[in-house]
């Protein structure tokens, strides 16, 4: 990068989740993921993998409401 070019890159940056998806992980989320829905207040989550089975109860931490049993939704190949 050219130090002209610094001054013009913007101090703050948002993404869409999406986006975030693929920073943060590394992994094209368009496929291979599977949705999960919060049991107590239904939130659905993006999980990466495919490997889940649909009658289990999965642990993971709700950001809505503090529950901690999501449940599979559908799986996206």
């Amino acid at each position: 990068m050219k130090p002209e070019e610094i001054n013009t890159i913007p101090e703050q940056v948002e993404l869409s989740l999406d986006e975030l998806d693929q920073v943060a992980g590394g992994e094209d989320l368009e496929h291979g993921y599977t949705i999960f829905a919060c049991y107590n207040c239904g939130e659905q989550i993006k999980w990466p993998g495919t490997n889940y089975n649909c009658w289990s109860v999965y642990n993971v931490d709700c950001a809505k409401c503090d529950s901690t049993d999501y449940h599979w939704v559908k799986t996206v190949y």
